[in-house]
């Protein structure tokens, strides 16, 4: 979404960007699932969960929230984060897929 935001409410904003970052996290969980070693992607994903987490507390959508809230926390675990992943082995994608 870009351009004048006005006439769009607060619950709109927010399914448009948990779309957009919910995109990001299936993209990024498949890449891990196809290369767990690759660790490229756990900022981006990161920062996704984050938002989606941020958006959610600020439309009061406090179960949505504290999803985001378990998902970065499993993310921060990751080899690129110092530590190790916290995902369902073998199936790191399913971790995220549905959840929003």
């Amino acid at each position: 979404m870009s351009g004048d935001l006005s006439g769009f409410s607060m619950f709109e904003l927010f399914k448009a960007e948990s779309a957009s970052q919910a995109a990001v996290l299936n993209q990024g969980l498949l890449a891990i699932e196809a290369n767990p070693q690759d660790t490229s992607h756990v900022e981006s994903l990161m920062r996704a969960a984050h938002s989606i987490k941020g958006a959610a507390r600020i439309v009061g959508l406090d179960r949505r929230r504290r999803t985001g809230s378990r998902h970065g926390r499993s993310l921060a675990g990751r080899p690129a984060r110092g530590g190790t992943a916290d995902l369902p082995p073998g199936r790191p994608a399913a971790a995220g897929s549905g959840c929003l």
